[in-house]
């Protein structure tokens, strides 16, 4: 089938699957559980790979910080030893670069990073070089990118702040303090914690609690898109990681070895990364399903949103279709969008382009977001795998 007939068809295929009582997102069970810092007598250090439960230890390293890689194939953690590139079997290549010490990172549009050091704001360009984008801002202790505004949200010691690309403050979200910080890729509200609580930021800065049941301070957050409409995976101080539904109903507890101020991440949660080709505004969309080699492939563009996206029964697509979305998925776009739909290599991995360059710095700000998904006729509606959604913003 060629792409564009593929494209076609996607929408024949979302309205069999909304009229199938699809499964949750068949992903396995993979946690990673970092640690780092000291009690009142050790130092405790670590990376734990949970699997069904069972806690495996990759590696002895410090980490303040866990992210997947562009790659989505291994992990990178953040610590005093500068940045680790963490492989499934503990496998660790180092790249000191700049020490970014407690700092927290998230992914930057390029594909590569940003930490948020002291009152720097920092690309730090494949985990070697730095760039500071701002100087001034407060202590931060998370930063995620924002799904809406393709900039980040910090939290800090005077709140959580709402940053463009470059770091400079577009809002207060709220002036409470947290030490974790994570957004929805579903409704785009961002869960943070505290000392006892777990809390819900709505993009009005409105806070509401989500739950009280962790029993110490939350020290990790995760957002996980595997269990049907998503779910909070929540650590405290004590190592027991606690998962629980967007409205803060307990679904289950674990005990993990990691005992002091641990983070949680799911590793290969970024099925779709952006990265840039050289130049501005010529963008690769890289493809990377692990396992599912050899299956059909679409990656979906919208310039309207990622939300509230497009009901797949017990999952959402996340993109609001528009003008784009059909011009993209009929092959429309010619040369500007290629490589959106086909096979995937061995790997499960598959790359497509954006090129925009005969349009100069004319659709600067203009704010693209991606979203893709994989095929299987074994499937419910045939659709295997949904990923979490990208947004770009044109320079």
């Amino acid at each position: 089938m060629s792409g564009s007939k593929l494209g076609r068809t996607v929408g024949v295929v979302f309205a069999m699957v909304l009229a199938t009582a699809a499964v949750a997102q068949p992903y396995p069970d993979r946690l990673y559980v970092g640690n780092g810092g000291c009690g009142r007598q050790f130092c405790y250090y670590g990376l734990w790979h949970v699997v069904a439960g069972q806690s495996t230890l990759l590696h002895t390293l410090n980490n303040s910080a866990i992210v997947t890689d562009v790659t989505n194939t291994e992990t990178v953690i953040a610590g005093n030893h500068g940045f680790a590139v963490i492989d499934d079997r503990g496998a660790a290549t180092f790249r000191r670069g700049v020490l970014v010490g407690t700092a927290p990172i998230a992914p930057h549009q390029d594909g590569d990073f940003v930490a948020a050091t002291g009152a720097f704001l920092q690309v730090h360009r494949s985990l070697v070089t730095a760039t500071t984008l701002r100087n001034g801002l407060p202590f931060g202790t998370a930063i995620t990118r924002d799904l809406h505004t393709g900039g980040y949200a910090l939290a800090s010691g005077i709140g959580v702040l709402s940053l463009d690309q470059q770091g400079t403050l577009l809002s207060t979200l709220t002036g409470a303090t947290y030490f974790t910080l994570v957004q929805s890729h579903l409704d785009g509200h961002f869960y943070a914690t505290d000392l006892t609580t777990v809390f819900r930021i709505d993009r009005s800065g409105a806070v509401t609690t989500v739950s009280t049941a962790i029993n110490g301070p939350g020290t990790g957050i995760a957002f996980d898109r595997a269990a049907g409409r998503g779910a909070l995976v929540v650590a405290n101080g004590q190592g027991t990681v606690y998962r629980f539904t967007p409205t803060g109903t307990q679904t289950s507890v674990l005990q993990t070895p990691a005992v002091v101020s641990p983070r949680v991440h799911f590793p290969r949660d970024r099925n779709l990364a952006t990265e840039r080709l050289g130049t501005n505004n010529h963008w690769a969309f890289r493809v990377s399903f692990p396992g599912e080699g050899k299956r059909r492939y679409l990656v979906g563009l919208s310039t309207t949103g990622f939300t509230p996206g497009i009901p797949v029964a017990e999952r959402t697509v996340a993109l609001v279709p528009d003008t784009v979305t059909t011009l993209g998925l009929s092959g429309a776009l010619g040369g500007l969008w290629r490589g959106y739909a086909g096979t995937l290599d061995a790997t499960g991995s598959a790359r497509a382009t954006l090129d925009l360059r005969r349009f100069g710095s004319s659709l600067r700000g203009l704010r693209i977001w991606g979203c893709a998904m994989t095929f299987d006729p074994a499937a419910p509606g045939g659709i295997a795998t949904v990923s979490k959604p990208v947004v770009l913003v044109l320079e």
